[in-house]
């Protein structure tokens, strides 16, 4: 028992002598480095067993040509259509901008158009989304879309969080301002069934 008791002893004797262990934090514990912010929407079709319809009267190539005209950073061309993040005009902010394709058809149609913005803290303001319209949204949009989009979009409470839907007939309008950051989409209406008919609630070619 005395053997034991000074071996006892002797473990105490090396804790107190080698100083409180938790005063180095643990790798672990140390912050991680700043990351990129994740975008609210992924520019993927969202989960469903069939893809996304076209967008009657648009066009992939289109969208993309008019792009080029306007940004300092021409889009970016990968499989299913275009994504490219540059800075936007009308404002410098870092945005991701792109056009998927509907396997619909000829392939050529848009099944998603997106702009989301990946830099820092948005304030959203009428210049905003002004240039969000015009630089990002405005080559897939016919006659009277653009004033519809802009005074929706100018209607939005961003003091608060939010996440809003615009049915149109050609497309669906969708806006996701969370804790500063800030995308909008816009979507096809349905998807199309097993025989690549629409289906229920796809828009029409009007």
């Amino acid at each position: 028992m005395l053997v034991g008791a000074r071996w006892l002893g002797d473990r105490d004797d090396q804790a107190g002598t080698a100083g409180p262990a938790s005063s180095t934090p643990a790798p672990a514990a140390e912050n991680p480095p700043a990351l990129e912010p994740t975008p609210a929407a992924e520019p993927t079709e969202r989960p469903s067993a069939a893809p996304l319809p076209p967008i009657p009267g648009t066009t992939v190539e289109t969208v993309a040509a008019s792009w080029r005209k306007r940004w300092d950073s021409p889009p970016k061309a990968f499989a299913r259509g275009y994504d490219t993040t540059a800075a936007m005009p009308g404002t410098g902010l870092r945005t991701r901008y792109g056009v998927l394709k509907s396997p619909s058809g000829d392939g050529t149609a848009v099944a998603t158009l997106f702009c989301m913005v990946v830099e820092g803290k948005v304030t959203v303001d009428d210049r905003f989304l002004k240039a969000v319209v015009d630089a990002c949204l405005a080559p897939a949009l016919r006659t009277g879309e653009r004033a519809t989009l802009l005074t929706w979009l100018a209607e939005q409470d961003y003091s608060d969080d939010v996440y809003a839907q615009l049915p149109l007939t050609r497309f669906d309008a969708r806006v996701v301002a969370v804790r500063g950051s800030f995308s909008v989409h816009l979507e096809s209406k349905g998807r199309t069934g097993p025989d690549g008919a629409p289906a229920t609630g796809a828009g029409s070619a009007g």
